[in-house]
C-alpha cells in the first residue's frame, strides 16, 4: 500500500514517513500490541505520531480514540479485526491487525 500526499499529490510507499516531493510528514502507528485477558477479551495499546485525530474500527463500529493509548476488548471472532486511522492535513494512513482469539 501507499499513501497519497495531500499537499503536493504525489504517492509514498508505506516505508516512508516524509513525503519524497515536498517533505511533508505523515501520520503514522510507531507501536501496536494486544495482550490476552481471560478467553474472550484483550488489551490493546498504541502509539500514533504526528496525527491530529486517531479513529478505531472494530466490530463495524467507529471510537475517536485521539487522546486514548490504551483499550480493552472482546474478542467476539476467531480472529477479531482492529482498524487504526491515524489522520493529519498531510493524510490519512489505515493501519489494520488481527487479534486471534484464545
Amino acid at each position: 500500500m501507499s499513501w497519497k500526499c495531500s499537499f503536493c499529490e504525489s504517492f509514498n510507499s508505506d516505508e516512508k514517513i516524509i513525503c519524497e516531493v515536498c517533505d511533508s510528514i505523515s501520520p503514522f502507528l510507531a507501536k501496536f500490541n494486544y495482550k490476552h485477558i481471560g478467553n474472550n477479551k484483550a488489551v490493546i495499546e498504541w502509539q500514533a505520531e504526528n496525527a491530529r485525530k486517531v479513529i478505531a474500527l472494530f466490530n463495524s463500529k467507529k471510537y475517536d480514540i485521539t487522546n486514548w493509548k490504551a483499550a480493552r476488548i472482546n474478542l467476539n471472532e476467531s480472529l477479531s479485526l482492529v482498524s487504526i486511522f491515524v489522520i493529519n492535513e498531510v493524510t490519512e494512513r489505515t493501519y489494520t491487525f488481527g487479534i486471534p482469539k484464545i
